[in-house]
């Protein structure tokens, strides 16, 4: 989550919206020229458990 954070100028989880997201995974494919699959099982996967952790901590 860090490194999106750092990305998209966001620390909160619940405050990272979906085009937040979608604006960080073109940074990756684009700027950073990662391969899809990368973006997919090395950035994105984490991330997603990370937020669905702290969503379930809050609940």
């Amino acid at each position: 989550m860090n490194i999106m954070a750092a990305c998209i100028a966001e620390a909160d989880a619940p405050s990272i919206m979906v085009d937040d997201q979608m604006r960080w995974r073109d940074h990756l494919l684009k700027a950073a020229r990662l391969d899809p699959k990368t973006v997919r099982d090395v950035y994105i996967a984490p991330s997603a458990q990370q937020s669905a952790g702290a969503r379930a901590k809050a609940g």
